[in-house]
């Protein structure tokens, strides 16, 4: 790729060559791509139909800069993308975390390179614990994380989903411990967006071993940072980094930045993850 060796990173090449639609009756469509050497106009069109069959076309169009920052910033956002964002074609960016700097970084970094403002992004909270019986309790615990995230984040109470707050089912957990304020779900409804990002970020992954060492490490601190858990057991003596990847592919390609870094680290069959001891 000649612009991944420039300053800047062109998004031309990152572009699907269709658009997935899973609720339209045809599953895809041609993506047409206007360049004016600063920005990238892109648009297809999707069939309108009712009870009587086809009545229509509608445009669905998006503007985009042609170029990103080649940075630290963006290497290690593409990290943290790559770590948690949500990779299926649902027609939305989601992110989320429990750590409000690595959330505000991402936000940060959306708006710096997209122009996408803060308050645009729909959010809620969810805390690991069974919803409280107690309407008392759940008010105490609602109170505490939305709270919590709106002093942190800026957040407005307007982008919020109706439910602020939503729990998990298969979980014994039924008190929220003092230290937990639940993991911030942020989501932007854009399927034309949201299918070039999981592009671009899923591309940079696979070809991340092209870029340089400061490239690669800055990617690596986003992955350790969104993706992995750091156990310390004095009785066992293990004092390690986990870094979480289910795909064997995945954890093959951490383990060779780990390597391009000089950080020695193993893999091993019959456990999802990359361990850095």
């Amino acid at each position: 790729m000649n612009s991944y060796r420039n300053q800047k990173i062109c998004l031309k090449e990152f572009i699907p060559e269709k658009v997935i639609c899973k609720n339209s009756l045809e599953k895809s469509f041609d993506l047409n791509v206007l360049d004016d050497g600063i920005y990238l106009m892109f648009s297809y069109f999707t069939d309108i139909h009712n009870q009587l069959g086809k009545v229509g076309r509608k445009e669905h169009n998006l503007l985009l800069p042609k170029f990103i920052k080649r940075n630290k910033e963006t290497f290690e956002v593409l990290g943290l993308l790559q770590a948690e964002m949500g990779k299926q074609h649902d027609g939305k960016v989601v992110f989320c975390n429990h750590e409000y700097r690595l959330i505000k970084k991402v936000i940060d970094w959306f708006e710096e390179e997209f122009n996408i403002s803060k308050d645009s992004w729909k959010w809620y909270i969810k805390v690991n614990i069974n919803e409280p019986s107690d309407e008392s309790y759940k008010k105490e615990v609602e109170g505490k994380v939305i709270d919590y995230w709106i002093s942190k984040m800026k957040l407005s109470l307007e982008q919020s989903y109706p439910k602020k707050v939503s729990y998990i089912k298969n979980t014994l957990n039924a008190r929220l411990r003092f230290y937990d304020y639940g993991t911030l779900i942020i989501e932007r409804g854009s399927n034309l967006f949201s299918q070039i990002l999981k592009n671009f970020v899923k591309n940079i992954f696979h070809e991340v071993l092209l870029c340089t060492d400061n490239e690669i490490r800055w990617f690596m601190k986003g992955i350790i940072a969104g993706e992995s858990n750091v156990e310390v057991n004095q009785v066992s003596k293990h004092y390690r980094v986990l870094i979480s990847a289910k795909n064997l592919e995945e954890r093959k390609i951490y383990q060779s930045c780990l390597n391009r870094l000089g950080v020695d680290s193993a893999v091993y069959p019959d456990f999802h993850g990359v361990v850095v001891s």
